[in-house]
């Protein structure tokens, strides 16, 4: 091999050992049938031409090849004699394979041509092929014939699905899924197929529909979707429960199939919209429980009981064990949810308690959180807080309301610099108006950051600042100088000035300006929409913008915008909602 083509062959080789050998879930569509459905011998090898096994190690090598040798012969005949050919034999066949293929391609570009008796052997051989769970090399130069005219391709796939076999309908449809854009022309062959009485042909249409081939979920495809999570369909995929998830349509009993799910993708996106349900997701209280066993889960699962705070009080007992497991970094996040759950944790006091003696002042953030049931703790925070632990200053906020006791404690510490990770900035926000002798440490604080250029260190502050309220105007003109220092055209940049601006309105009801940042950033979709619904009626003049996003062919930003529109303007919010159940989007062609 020479210098110029040692290189591409070597990348080549690595990318077909990931696509090879790569789980499923990791390169999203799999060319192989579930085991129970499809079961298959282990790997055929051909040290010459690519997939071979060497000290139990599989290895994948591609020799440079452009379309293969031409054949005269059909694709089957070519199958046939690559599986007769000795394993360690460099035969023709493989070489010939991919060019018959291209032939037989093209022969099948015309719609209305029935397929021929010779062209449905072919075909009927190659999606057995194909479906193999062996032969890889063979098999990523026919794909790579596929995909070399994907349009092509695409007519050559709809042909395909025209089998009657079941199995070879289902290796046809993941090729499919393949194609990406050009996949759009085969939507209606593959919405017929959500009808069939296979259940895997059904299932795996609905998957490559609702992963990147149709888009948007209508009840026919949402229907079968949620059939395959009920039965936990071993070839089940994230991608279409994710645009499920984004268009505000994975709903509680969707969510509750989603965490019976094998598939630990979903089970995560079922969690990510339970956060969002907050309390009224209580009925998957038992659910997370069990998940918290899960090592790879559990972190998750705690944080979501976290957000349905006090319904999630059946849980306290298996959190009480977590914080006392052998699991750390589960045991770590504990505290932090046992304070969301706030009073209804108070069981968990006397385990918070002995945390706090042993140093652990998130513990005394929960013990705060819970409130007057947790006072026995009271002197032990006082001594700490004194010591200068800033955790537990917040955690003597939240059980006494005394700020007199902490204010000289968040001082000292802003003073020194010490920030405890923006846990300080955090006690501030929670203390809001209470909080206003900080307002010219918190002012000098983001002049020295900014000079530094550090805008990471400066959202706490500006934060703390917006809910002190109309106490912190002094700080209006720094936040200003902020805005105009961090104006650039990028999106992170666009955040930040909204964040400032957000603060700015909460001090001052600036409108001009925070408007003027808002309608710039909706032009250029920067704008954060939960920004929006915080300012609530007042910016009422937004709804159209709003309106008009959720129209968007591909709505990642749906829900964020209904929560948004629900603050702004609820009689707008319920109108799309009662559209959205009455009158599924339309498909359009692209």
């Amino acid at each position: 091999m020479n210098q110029k083509t040692a290189w591409p062959t070597l990348l080549l080789a690595i990318v077909v050992a990931v696509i090879a050998f790569a789980p499923a879930r990791s390169r999203g569509q799999d060319y192989e049938l579930p085991d129970p459905v499809y079961p298959l011998p282990l790997m055929h090898w051909h040290p010459t031409s690519g997939a071979f096994l060497t000290g139990g190690v599989v290895v994948v090598e591609f020799h440079d090849s452009k379309q293969g040798k031409k054949s005269s012969k059909p694709l089957d005949v070519l199958i046939k004699e690559y599986d007769s050919i000795d394993p360690e034999v460099f035969g023709p066949a493989e070489e010939e394979i991919p060019g018959a293929l291209k032939v037989l391609i093209d022969r099948c570009q015309d719609a209305t041509r029935p397929l021929g008796e010779e062209d449905q052997k072919a075909i009927s051989a190659f999606l057995e092929f194909m479906g193999r769970k062996i032969d890889y090399t063979v098999k990523f130069k026919a794909i790579s014939v596929i995909h070399t005219d994907s349009k092509k391709g695409v007519r050559f796939l709809i042909k395909c699905m025209d089998v009657s076999d079941a199995k070879s309908q289902i290796v046809a449809i993941r090729m499919l899924g393949n194609t990406f854009e050009a996949a759009r022309e085969a939507v209606p062959t593959l919405r017929a197929f959500l009808e069939h009485k296979n259940r895997d042909v059904r299932f795996t249409a609905a998957m490559a529909l609702g992963d990147d081939i149709q888009r948007a979920i209508d009840p026919t495809l949402q229907a079968v979707l949620v059939e395959a999570l009920k039965e936990d369909w071993s070839g089940i995929q994230a991608g279409p429960y994710y645009h499920l998830y984004h268009t505000g349509k994975l709903d509680l009993p969707i969510v509750l199939k989603a965490l019976k799910c094998h598939d630990k993708e979903i089970m995560d996106l079922a969690m990510a919209e339970l956060s969002e349900l907050g309390p009224e997701g209580k009925e998957a209280v038992p659910l997370l429980i069990e998940i918290l066993k899960d090592s790879t889960l559990n972190q998750v699962a705690a944080l979501t009981l976290g957000e349905m705070g006090a319904a999630a009080e059946p849980a306290v007992p298996a959190l009480i064990g977590a914080l006392k497991g052998d699991d750390l970094w589960l045991a770590m996040r504990v505290p932090d949810v046992l304070a969301r759950l706030g009073p209804v944790a108070k069981a968990a006091v006397p385990a918070l308690i002995e945390e706090v003696k042993n140093g652990n002042y998130r513990a005394a953030k929960a013990l705060g959180r819970i409130g007057p049931d947790a006072k026995i703790v009271v002197p032990a925070l006082e001594a700490a807080a004194k010591d200068g632990s800033i955790h537990a200053a917040g955690a003597l906020w939240d059980i006494t309301h005394q700020k007199d006791q902490v204010i000289p404690i968040l001082l000292r510490a802003l003073k020194q610099g010490r920030t405890g990770d923006g846990k300080l900035f955090e006690i501030i926000s929670r203390m809001g108006p209470e909080a206003k002798e900080m307002v010219p440490l918190l002012i000098d604080y983001l002049k020295e950051n900014e000079k530094e250029g550090a805008d990471y260190n400066l959202e706490g502050p500006i934060i703390a600042l917006g809910q002190i309220g109309p106490r912190a105007r002094a700080a209006i003109p720094v936040l200003e100088d902020t805005i105009k220092k961090f104006d650039k055209d990028e999106y992170a940049y666009r955040i930040f000035q909204l964040t400032v601006a957000l603060s700015l309105w909460q001090i001052d009801h600036q409108e001009n300006q925070v408007f003027a940042l808002l309608h710039a950033a909706l032009k250029k979709g920067q704008a954060d929409f939960d920004i929006i619904g915080k300012i609530g009626p007042a910016a009422k003049e937004f709804v159209p913008d709003l309106l008009a996003l959720a129209q968007h062919e591909f709505p990642i930003y749906d829900k964020s915008i209904l929560q948004a529109l629900e603050k702004v303007d609820p009689e707008a919010a319920a109108k799309l909602k009662k559209e959205r159940k009455m009158e599924p989007r339309k498909q359009e062609e692209r």
